[in-house]
């Protein structure tokens, strides 16, 4: 089998057309359906319905469709990752919250982009607390950046383990602003309070509960507009006037400067949470990767 062959069947699926599949791989029309007939006999599978307008590919290569595009990634990235190890680049993989990424990753990146005489060729996995915790302790990744409990419920056992902190996240209550500056959104009104919100299972969710929001739920009426994992989308919503948040003060100090948005105050506290680095016992074990270490700790 040839990559090739995978990446003019994709063009295909996505364009519905051999024509504009061929221009798309900057090929022929007649060269690309030779090459899908040539992946056809050796799989022994019909992949293209040529008997369809628009063609389309067969119910078999449908549903496979998914796995041949994983496939097609899954090659490339090895052969880009063959020729950054060839350069002599450090790869690494960090595992980190979602919010981190935001608010965290690119510091960190510009960090390692000083680096003298060393690329890091630096690949990031975007998930929730505990999805980034186990693809640490697996192996799968060689940093974690998280944030971490104030009361230490969240701790690392892996013999060797280096930690690193960072810092600390200032989760804060905004609130858009009405036209005479004050929030759009406060406690003490007629109306329920409107919040947007993290999902409880989440772990920002779990531990903004516990450290302050559980007494709000409890102590005043509360709708819940939204919930999701994504600060993105949760800032968007509150600047809409839709609800109030608390979301990171780096992530919103512009728009609370501006008048944008505004502090909600009172009742409703700032919470504070440590973040840390740690690296993988493994990372130690190379003296590239110990220089990378190294740089961040400084």
């Amino acid at each position: 089998m040839k990559l090739i062959w995978l990446q003019d069947l994709l063009a295909v699926a996505e364009t519905s057309s051999l024509s504009k599949a061929a221009s798309l791989r900057h090929s022929s029309q007649s060269a690309l359906s030779r090459r899908i007939q040539a992946f056809e006999q050796w799989l022994d599978v019909g992949l293209i319905d040529r008997t369809a307008n628009p063609i389309r590919l067969t119910p078999v290569a449908s549903r496979f469709l998914p796995q041949l595009q994983a496939l097609t990634s899954e090659v490339e990235q090895v052969r880009i990752r063959m020729q950054s190890e060839d350069r002599g680049a450090t790869r690494l993989v960090l595992a980190t919250q979602h919010s981190l990424t935001i608010t965290r990753l690119p510091h960190l990146f510009e960090k390692l982009s000083q680096m003298p005489g060393q690329h890091v060729d630096l690949r990031v996995l975007s998930e929730d607390y505990e999805q980034c915790l186990s693809a640490f302790i697996r192996g799968e990744a060689d940093l974690l950046m998280c944030m971490e409990d104030q009361d230490g419920h969240t701790k690392i056992d892996l013999p060797g383990t280096e930690k690193l902190y960072l810092g600390e996240e200032k989760f804060v209550p905004i609130s858009a602003a009405r036209p005479n500056g004050k929030p759009l959104h406060d406690l003490g009104g007629k109306t329920p309070f409107k919040l947007l919100a993290f999902p409880a299972d989440s772990f920002v969710g779990r531990t903004l509960y516990r450290h302050g929001l559980s007494c709000l739920y409890h102590e005043h009426r509360i709708q819940i507009v939204n919930e999701s994992h994504f600060l993105a989308g949760i800032k968007e919503m509150a600047i809409a006037g839709l609800g109030a948040a608390w979301l990171p003060e780096s992530m919103v100090r512009r728009e609370i400067d501006t008048g944008q948005l505004v502090l909600l105050k009172g009742q409703l506290k700032s919470i504070s949470l440590p973040i840390v680095l740690y690296a993988h016992p493994q990372v130690s074990a190379s003296a590239s990767t110990l220089r990378v270490w190294q740089a961040l700790s400084g």
